[in-house]
């Protein structure tokens, strides 16, 4: 991390990576925890990384291989490890599972507080020479609090949650199937093997779900004992005598999913992301749109952004913001191109430099204006916060969801909830049965998100023939230029509120011209303007939510009774919605659809997130702060940039 003069901040946006020193034999050393990352005490036997004992110890301690041999297509099999460090078990488990080749969904959720750092992991397999920990490498995220979800293929998601366990655990919803009680001794690192921990880990197992563990402390065996678990030692590996197994009570038996229909009203990108991630866990699929076209506002546009929104003091918001783009650029197909973002006064350079010193430069580094021009490939003249990871996507370019149904032209006139089926009624007459809804329907009217109150943000942009030199990245000043991409340059966009004209207009092309001109001396040999329309929200966040009962919701707000210890929860069954995107659809749509796919899917998650609760708007209105995860508790006060 760069040196910093600016105060601490209550939320990091970046953990600090684990200290570690590599000792002669390649095994890893805490000088924190005065311990090692793995046995150093079986010579040859053991191997580099220890992976000999650990196969012993939570591969075979669980019995995965037999109990995997009875999964099939659809069942889901869910791993919780405490203590992820190089993510070897992982490791092991991914590669057993490709040698059982059998056809179930592996979700392996792992905590960790202090990051082991890319660098390590790589260090580390210089010796071992393993692909799948090579994949690691390539998909670990940077140490941003919170939750990611890590797709590996379609059937293997590492779900890495980084931050203190006693503070995060309390947070996930998820049933057990095998648990991997790692981490430093008990001696060394107190915390990781709490009464409060022991508690948390017991809730979640099923019936007849597995723990095992190195360790064999007395205070582990009792704690385990004392949530209802059979306890017992038995043969550890090597010259350690013994190791730890526990089960919860009852039979355990595979985790079969339901079949389920999803309708998704609104064919927009919104609604194609989240199609998308429903496809992947084989969830039958049908879009309804108005239009007779998919893509819907952004169908016009060749060319959006991925980039996060970052704050000098890092909030819920750019947290947020941080996560979704971290997740779309390992997830979405995109034009890896870089994002230079100009400083126009001397404030804009306090905050620029504030948000330079809380990152590593190949996430995010402040350049001069000659840096930025050798960067750019033309000339630029200010200085700006350089994204080497940002870049853009072609709408027209995605995998679109070609497995699921499409109706379109079929305008949804209303939706009912009947004995526990949602049904929709299109203008031409048409009926149709679901289990879930999820509307994304974008500017799009729609009575169940009418209080909400989006608001519709006309964009004029403009597409450039550019002669000679043109810009290698994104440059973002009060307009964007962006590289070429089939033969021009986009230029956007105007921002225009509540304004529904879809016309092209002379006054935005020029004042879009007038704003290049700011940028860089290029003259445009051609010019085609483009006109789109996004929907936005008061407080610029996307609605990624559970749709709630509006009558109720507004009673809630005017009752004296409504407090932090007693939140609204009456929501509308199995309904939800993906809206508000406004210019961050390619950013955050992606994220927020894999959010909606685990709730759907009852996946390994965090609640979905308040501040993106169709509730926020009226409960703010009301006076009333909304209940966070623990993890976003001490910064409950702070204001969203």
């Amino acid at each position: 991390m760069k040196p910093s003069s600016s105060p601490p901040y209550l939320l990091r946006y970046l953990l600090p990576y684990a200290d570690i020193k590599w000792r002669d034999n390649l095994c890893p050393y805490s000088p924190q925890f005065d311990d090692t990352y793995w046995s150093q005490s079986f010579g040859e036997a053991e191997s580099i990384g220890g992976l000999a004992e650990k196969t012993h110890v939570f591969l075979e301690g669980n019995k995965l291989k037999q109990r995997w041999q009875q999964l099939k297509s659809k069942d889901e099999f869910t791993i919780l490890e405490t203590g992820f460090g190089f993510g070897l078990n992982f490791i092991l488990s991914l590669e057993l599972k490709r040698q059982t080749q059998t056809a179930f969904t592996l979700q392996y959720v792992a905590f960790e507080q202090f990051p082991v750092s890319p660098e390590d992991l790589v260090i580390l397999n210089k010796s071992l020479d393993n692909k799948y920990l090579a994949q690691l490498i390539d998909k670990y995220p940077p140490p941003i609090p919170g939750m990611h979800h890590i797709w590996f293929s379609d059937d293997v998601c590492l779900t890495l949650v980084l931050g203190d366990t006693n503070q995060t655990l309390p947070d996930l919803i998820a049933n057990i199937d095998a648990c991997f009680l790692d981490g430093f001794s008990p001696s060394k690192n107190e915390t990781m093997w709490t009464d409060s921990i022991y508690t948390e880990i017991a809730k979640r197992l099923r019936s007849g779900a597995s723990c095992s563990s190195y360790s064999v402390a007395g205070h582990l065996r009792r704690g385990l004992a004392s949530k209802g678990l059979e306890v017992a030692k038995t043969k550890g590996f090597g010259k350690k005598a013994e190791m730890l197994f526990a089960s919860s009570p009852g039979t355990w038996e595979p985790n079969r999913k339901k079949s389920q229909k999803v309708a998704i009203v609104g064919a927009g990108l919104s609604g194609i992301f989240v199609a998308q991630a429903l496809e992947k866990r084989e969830i039958e699929t049908c879009l309804y749109d108005t239009e007779n076209e998919i893509l819907g506002a952004v169908k016009a546009i060749s060319q959006l952004g991925v980039y996060p929104q970052l704050s000098a003091a890092p909030q819920q918001n750019s947290i947020f913001s941080l996560h979704g783009f971290n997740f779309t650029i390992n997830h979405i197909a995109y034009f890896h191109s870089g994002r230079l973002l100009t400083i126009d006064n001397e404030k804009a350079l306090i905050r620029a430099e504030k948000i330079d010193s809380q990152f590593p430069d190949n996430l995010v580094r402040l350049l001069s204006a000659e840096q930025a021009s050798s960067v750019a490939g033309i000339d630029i003249n200010k200085a700006a916060l350089f994204f080497p990871e940002a870049g853009w996507l072609n709408p027209k370019a995605l995998d679109l969801a070609t497995k699921s149904t499409i109706k379109l032209g079929a305008h949804v006139n209303s939706i009912s909830y009947e004995e526990n089926q949602w049904f929709i009624s299109t203008a031409n007459g048409e009926k149709d049965n679901s289990d879930i809804i999820i509307l994304t329907t974008g500017a799009q009217h729609f009575s169940e998100l009418e209080q909400l109150n989006l608001v519709s943000v006309r964009g004029q942009s403009l597409q450039l023939g550019i002669p000679g030199i043109e810009p290698k990245t994104i440059i973002d000043d009060a307009v964007s230029l962006f590289p070429k991409n089939m033969g021009s340059n986009t230029l956007s966009a105007t921002y225009s509120r509540n304004d529904l004209d879809k016309g092209i207009r002379q006054e935005d092309t020029d004042w879009l011209l007038t704003q290049l001109a700011e940028i860089t001396s290029i003259t445009p040999s051609s010019i085609t303007p483009q006109v789109g329309h996004r929907m936005t929200s008061r407080d610029r966040m996307p609605v990624c939510s559970k749709v709630p009962n509006w009558p109720a919701l507004q009673q809630y707000c005017q009752s004296s009774q409504r407090s932090r210890e007693k939140p609204f929860s009456d929501y509308q069954d199995k309904l939800y919605c993906a809206v508000g995107f406004g210019s961050h659809g390619a950013t955050m749509g992606p994220y927020c659809a894999e959010l909606l796919a685990r709730e759907v899917n009852q996946e390994p998650r965090f609640a979905l997130p308040k501040l993106t609760s169709a509730i926020r708007f009226a409960l703010r209105d009301s006076g009333t702060k909304l209940r966070t995860p623990n993890l976003s508790k001490e910064i409950m006060d702070t204001q969203p940039f």
